[in-house]
């Protein structure tokens, strides 16, 4: 098998990623994903919409990409979301000792197992070339580039940091969502955090 082509957009929220990711998602054999690291929280448990406008189990793309990836009964959301979290961005700094790579690699080995079936089934579904995934988190590219099935491509998404303040500082609604108010960040800590 080939492996799974993946660009990963990453940068600091608000910067201008789902727009790229909507974008590069309309070039043939490029399938846009939206932030797939919130993928089992966000949509498994909390419904968020898709794109098209409905829930996981009622949009086609996703009913596919679950089916062929587990079945139809993918792992438990809160196993996963465990799973993704030991893996944190201070942690990174660690991860340049020696063998690093590999000591994660065995620890985080059945959450590895699981992105690889759930990647592998969004490549055959979306008869994709590239998946574009915009989940922006330097700590979960790293769990990607631990999956030997993925041709991982790094994207750094920088917006000026001005700009970035001030949208974090406007009140917005994410459709569909249980609270559908997204967080607001103050000035100084979008600073700090960009």
């Amino acid at each position: 098998m080939t492996q799974v082509h993946v660009l990963y957009i990453a940068g600091w929220g608000r910067s201008g990623t789902t727009i790229l990711g909507n974008i590069l998602g309309q070039i043939p054999g490029f399938t846009a994903v939206g932030e797939l690291r919130y993928f089992w929280e966000r949509n498994l448990t909390d419904n968020y919409l898709c794109g098209c406008g409905s829930i996981i189990d009622h949009c086609p793309f996703w009913s596919s990409v679950i089916e062929r990836a587990w079945g139809g009964s993918p792992p438990d959301p809160a196993d996963m979301t465990r799973w993704r979290d030991r893996l944190r961005t201070r942690h990174l700094p660690f991860l340049l000792r020696p063998n690093a790579a590999d000591r994660y690699a065995r620890t985080l080995k059945p959450y590895l197992d699981e992105l690889t079936r759930f990647y592998r089934a969004i490549q055959e579904v979306g008869q994709s070339r590239v998946i574009v995934d915009i989940s922006k988190f330097p700590s979960y590219a790293y769990a990607l580039s631990l999956l030997p099935d993925v041709k991982l491509s790094v994207l750094l998404m920088v917006r000026d940091p001005r700009a970035v303040a001030y949208s974090w500082l406007r009140p917005k609604v994410r459709e569909g969502a249980e609270n559908p108010r997204m967080q607001q960040i103050g000035t100084l800590s979008s600073s700090v955090l960009w």
